[in-house]
């Protein structure tokens, strides 16, 4: 099946000719290479010349790896005064790439687009030679909309979406196999993007942190816990070591971390959030089930919930009040907005995070993601301020 994301085509659209270079990175196998292909297909149907669009590929075996040689094939290819646009694929996999862009970037006529596997691709030598002048575009994997991609939603289909991976790749007509790819893309990335690129790391260790993080997906961490966790009895892990495993693995693309931050109750009060406390999210949610499986429904919803949040506004945040926990604090331009998932509106959990809510800071928007199919009739008139959506409904897009 061949998805829909209309929503990165359009971002590249949107900075197509703009003097930066434009750099898709993210986890290995999330759907760049595609969302590349795509991107030049419109451009082709909007009248710009096939012949002057270059793709190369550096998982090509058959690709040179020797920087001025690929230097050299490109300028041949870029002869005259027409504009060329240039996709680079996995480019970080060639040795110096960053020494390349930086000699194509003073040529007028050209439009560079790199992709690359996590953060592989947006090394310092790069920023360095090329300061202001990247714009990068993180891809995930397939959001709830782009799963669908013009089928019909139903609940069916959203429980599929909750318990099944969302790399685009993956088999879903036999959910063994497609677990087996699961498992091969996340070891693969833990092993390239990982292992090999922070040689410092070992092996043992780096499956108990992705262990560890499985285990608590979606629930609230201390770097201190985490490293008594890991540690040895009357050992715990040094908190460097602590930072060093979760960086790279962010790094990778792989997992997504939300820290905590005070945020203030209606009379402006605040309480002390632990020493680097956060929450932990896989990029892909159906990555903890390789670890941890048979999650509930309510935790898949709530995974899926953070991921679509980093997906709309590029990061999250948790927060501390005097009253409970905020699940999630995100920000568009000069709006602050909180969330809290309730899977179920009715119980005594339900009213302690509307409460929260309730007596939240006025600088803050207010909502609601719920399970719950009737959502908008629960607070009724008792908290106008609280906008309540059903989550799959929300993430379909049909509401904001």
């Amino acid at each position: 099946m061949h998805y829909r994301r209309y929503d990165y085509i359009k971002k590249l659209l949107h900075h197509r000719g703009s003097p930066y270079v434009k750099v898709l990175y993210g986890p290995r196998g999330c759907g760049k290479t595609t969302i590349l292909a795509d991107f030049a297909f419109r451009m082709v149907r909007r009248g710009f010349p096939e012949s002057r669009i270059l793709v190369i590929t550096f998982d090509d075996p058959a690709v040179p790896r020797d920087a001025q040689t690929v230097y050299e094939g490109i300028i041949s290819r870029m002869e005259g005064q027409e504009e060329t646009l240039l996709i680079l694929d996995e480019v970080e996999k060639l040795p110096h790439f960053e020494k390349v862009i930086d000699r194509l970037f003073l040529h007028r006529h050209v439009d560079i687009y790199l992709s690359g596997s996590g953060r592989s691709v947006l090394t310092p030598a790069l920023k360095k030679l090329l300061p202001g002048r990247i714009q990068p575009l993180f891809v995930f994997p397939l959001s709830y909309r782009e799963y669908l991609s013009g089928r019909k939603a139903n609940d069916e289909r959203f429980a599929e979406y909750l318990t099944e991976s969302t790399y685009p790749g993956i088999d879903r007509s036999r959910k063994a196999v497609g677990m087996e790819q699961l498992k091969g893309m996340v070891n693969t990335a833990l092993m390239e993007q990982v292992l090999l690129e922070h040689p410092a790391l070992r092996a043992s260790m780096l499956d108990r942190v992705v262990n560890y993080i499985a285990s608590h997906a979606g629930e609230p961490v201390s770097l201190h816990q985490m490293a008594v966790a890991l540690g040895r009895a009357g050992r715990p892990l040094l908190k460097k070591s602590v930072y060093a495993y979760l960086g790279a693995l962010e790094g990778s693309g792989l997992l997504v971390m939300a820290p905590f931050i005070q945020v203030a109750d209606d009379l402006g009060r605040t309480v002390p959030t632990a020493e680097k406390a956060c929450f932990f999210y896989f990029a892909d949610p159906h990555i903890g089930s390789l670890y941890v499986p048979d999650t509930s429904r309510d935790v898949q919803g709530r995974l899926a919930a953070a991921i679509e949040l980093c997906r709309r506004f590029a990061g999250i945040s948790a927060g501390k009040t005097p009253y409970g926990l905020v699940d999630f604090i995100t920000r568009s331009q000069d709006v602050e907005t909180a969330w809290q998932y309730i899977p179920h509106l009715k119980g005594e959990e339900a009213e302690k995070k509307i409460r929260v809510l309730q007596n939240l800071s006025r600088q803050y928007k207010k909502r609601i993601l719920t399970l719950d199919t009737v959502p908008g009739e629960v607070l009724g008139e008792a908290d106008p301020d609280i906008l309540v959506d059903n989550l799959s409904l929300w993430m379909e897009n049909k509401v904001g």
